[in-house]
């Protein structure tokens, strides 16, 4: 439960080696960071002689007013957001190399750390397909106008369409999920009563930031490997209305998230004609501390059900009774992950508790082993999110899929990304496939269980 207070005024630092995250809870701030047009600015959001919140006009105020300076067009600074883009070693070198050049830089730096959080106001729209709207939140189309190293920004097309981008060093996706979806139950936004009128607001703030050849090559340099990196990144989003959770339980009789793996991983068989690998988060929140274990959601129940799914001399009775069989072990998995029983985080400690100079147990130099970690299939599941169009991550190795859903009751929403420049791996083909799958499983269940049949409890 502690992730909790790791969302607000917490942002993530690039260090040599080892970057670490600033911030602590309860969050004293009262000010958030604005980026419009590349340009950064510090707005405060709380009366600055009481310190209490101001209201949603006051705070509209403080918007307009920097867009309105923005659209000036003066002092127009250099994209430094950008550089939290870059391969962290990097950025970390050019990070300490502009708090060197000025007292300002590092007064910045404080700010933008400091700050609530993260607003960009993109002063374009895009089509309106679902896809553009996460690639927008993902890398706002060119790696600029974010700072992608706060622990949450919320990203605002002209349009109004917005998503949230979060940084997953301080918390897990869950977490800012449900801030975002509490937030949409409860709109149109209301001012709290006894509201103070006519608050003490400091104006909007440009950062000025002190640059030399170094950080404008280091940018020129950014821009290039980000452009390429937003090239190669292949997004879908798949919102499935031909049933949900529901249907799952009632007809399918199975554990909702064990029969979206059992989906998956056939999906992946079929374009693949092999097994992969499989990551799926398994929350420890139970625990103060807790965040993730790694639950191996390719088990051997899950390999028999895949090929007798995909043998058409199979029966159907043969096909659900190993159906049966592999939700039972994916669950049965996910449970003792969750309690801190799996393997995954055990090896990490072990792994990173090795000395310089001190032999590498035989295990991590394994090839079976290597080859059980390389994630093909990256996955994790979030709540129904009723208000939440989709979700979803990058793929973690080059030739495999990144993956993240959503199970309503009628509905199921997941987004995947691949990389194109993998010519086996396309997010299109594996959800158009995910698509027939999830058909194909519910006609087995139907021709076993019938329509009416009794969720299994």
């Amino acid at each position: 439960m502690n992730q909790y207070r790791q969302v607000f005024g917490i942002t993530r630092v690039p260090k040599p080696g080892c970057d670490i995250n600033v911030g602590s809870h309860p969050c004293t701030s009262g000010h958030i960071v604005v980026f419009v047009r590349d340009q950064i600015y510090r707005v405060d959001v709380n009366d600055s002689n009481t310190g209490e919140r101001v209201g949603i006009s006051e705070i509209e105020k403080q918007l307009q007013a920097v867009v309105k300076d923005v659209k000036r067009g003066e002092n127009i600074q250099a994209p430094i957001g950008l550089l939290t883009a870059i391969h962290r070693d990097k950025w970390a070198e050019l990070h300490e190399h502009l708090e060197k050049l000025s007292p300002s830089n590092r007064e910045n730096f404080h700010e933008i750390e400091t700050a609530l959080f993260a607003v960009s106001l993109d002063d374009y729209t895009l089509p309106t397909n679902i896809e553009y709207l996460a690639r927008n939140t993902a890398h706002a189309m060119n790696g600029r106008n974010r700072w992608f190293d706060k622990s949450i920004s919320v990203c605002i097309m002209a349009d109004g369409r917005t998503g949230i981008n979060g940084e997953h060093s301080p918390c897990d996706a869950l977490i800012p999920a449900m801030m975002a979806d509490e937030v949409v139950k409860n709109e149109p936004a209301r001012d709290p009563p006894h509201l103070k009128q006519h608050p003490t607001l400091q104006p909007p703030r440009k950062l000025l930031w002190k640059v030399d050849p170094k950080v404008i090559n280091g940018l020129e340099e950014a821009q290039k490997v980000v452009t390429k990196d937003i090239a190669n990144s292949d997004v879908k989003i798949l919102q499935y209305s031909s049933y949900g959770s529901t249907f799952m339980k009632k007809i399918g009789k199975a554990s909702p998230d064990a029969y979206m793996q059992m989906a998956l991983q056939l999906t992946f068989f079929r374009v693949h004609g092999k097994f992969a690998p499989v990551y799926e988060t398994a929350s420890t929140r139970q625990y103060k501390h807790g965040r993730t274990e790694t639950c191996r959601s390719l088990s051997l129940e899950c390999k028999e059900f895949v090929e007798a799914f995909s043998n058409p001399s199979a029966s159907n009775t043969d096909r659900y009774a190993r159906f049966q069989k592999a939700c039972a072990a994916h669950v049965k998995y996910l449970t003792i992950a969750g309690q801190g029983r799996g393997v995954d985080r055990h090896l990490l400690g072990l792994r990173m508790l090795g000395q310089p100079g001190e032999p590498v147990p035989a295990i991590f130099s394994d090839p079976a082993y290597a080859k059980s970690s390389h994630w093909q299939l990256s996955t994790s599941g979030l709540f129904p999110g009723d208000r939440i169009l989709a979700t979803g991550f990058g793929s973690v190795v080059e030739d495999g899929y990144g993956m993240n859903y959503m199970i309503a009751p009628d509905l199921i929403k997941i987004g995947v990304e691949s990389k194109i420049a993998c010519k086996d791996t396309s997010s299109a083909r594996f959800t158009e496939t995910l698509q027939r799958v999830l058909d194909d499983i519910a006609q087995m269940c139907r021709d076993i269980n019938g329509d009416n049949a009794k969720p299994k409890l």
